[in-house]
């Protein structure tokens, strides 16, 4: 009605609703940690009813979206707030990657820690692998 345009929000019902969110996107209170990078799925399902296996899932979304930081050595989703963000996220919306020919290994790695479906994202091993750094699992034998 005053001509002014609303922000981007995602719906209520979608969105957490205790802790308090500052201004980086962490929220208190709550199990998804940081909501800029969040997995989808987070808001969707509690920490307490997921297998080992969704919640390495969720952190690999994470480590997805600060490999794609560190690459492009810039915030994803850097031009919204840290909610904005995460409601891109729900609606499948991923950062526009632009890395040069000789990353293209890291740019299919990011895309595939970023897939919708947290079943068919690599797993941290295959991550470690990918980028040539030691296993979460070799570490535990040291």
């Amino acid at each position: 009605p005053d001509g002014k345009k609303k922000p981007l929000a995602p719906p209520a019902a979608s969105l957490p609703t205790s802790g308090r969110t500052d201004e980086s996107g962490s929220r208190s209170g709550m199990s998804t940690g940081t909501l800029r990078y969040a997995a989808p799925e987070s808001i969707s399902t509690r920490s307490r009813q997921m297998s080992v296996e969704q919640l390495t899932a969720r952190d690999v979304y994470s480590f997805g979206l600060l490999l794609f930081e560190l690459l492009h050595e810039r915030r994803a989703f850097e031009e919204f707030p840290a909610i904005v963000a995460l409601a891109r996220s729900i609606e499948g919306q991923r950062p526009t990657i632009d890395l040069p020919a000789h990353l293209q290994t890291c740019a299919r790695l990011i895309t595939k820690c970023w897939d919708a479906q947290p079943q068919r994202r690599p797993r941290m091993e295959e991550v470690c692998t990918k980028l040539a750094l030691p296993s979460p699992e070799s570490q535990r034998s040291v």
